[in-house]
């Protein structure tokens, strides 16, 4: 496991901010399946595509943007990868 995979698995939800990569969230949302994952992206098609994909109980996406601060995540994962 890379140190990505390895802090995803000490944590219980893991957000990833900027999802393009949603292939790599869903790999670790099978490789993790006790944790939640979330995926934050800006363009609303991509995260339209994505939870059409991908999306089950413990992995979702949602439009967000990394750069702009939201008080609704504050604490709201226990590992964050950008």
């Amino acid at each position: 496991m890379d140190g990505k995979t390895n802090l995803v698995a000490a944590s219980k939800k893991y957000s990833r901010y900027r999802s393009g990569s949603s292939d790599y969230l869903a790999m670790l949302a099978n490789q993790f399946q006790e944790k939640t994952v979330q995926g934050i992206e800006k363009l609303p098609l991509s995260v339209k595509q994505a939870n059409e994909r991908y999306a089950k109980e413990k992995l979702n996406f949602q439009e967000g943007d990394a750069k702009v601060f939201n008080n609704q995540l504050l604490n709201s994962a226990e590992a964050v990868i950008l």
